[in-house]
């Protein structure tokens, strides 16, 4: 079945599906901006710490890594991983 999707702007509601439903506010509006920011700055606060970890550690990424790099890469991932994640 279709989706029917009408807007009165006059009563500030939309028919979704059938159903009335109140038309998004402003609030609703910046609270999404806010969480696509957060999760764009998440993601860049991972690459940015992946791409220094390789950089300032001087391991090729294309090539194999000793044990004890592993871990610390480990490691490392998840943390910062876990503060990307405090941003969102």
């Amino acid at each position: 079945s279709s989706a029917e999707i009408v807007i009165e702007t006059a009563d500030s509601f939309i028919i979704f599906n059938h159903c009335w439903q109140p038309l998004p506010t402003l609030k609703f509006y910046k609270k999404m901006i806010r969480k696509i920011g957060g999760v764009i700055a998440g993601y860049a606060i991972f690459v940015a710490s992946s791409l220094a970890l390789f950089k300032l550690s001087g391991q090729d990424p294309h090539l194999q890594a000793t044990t004890n790099f592993q871990i610390l890469a480990a490691i490392y991932g998840a943390t910062f991983s876990f503060l990307s994640g405090l941003v969102v």
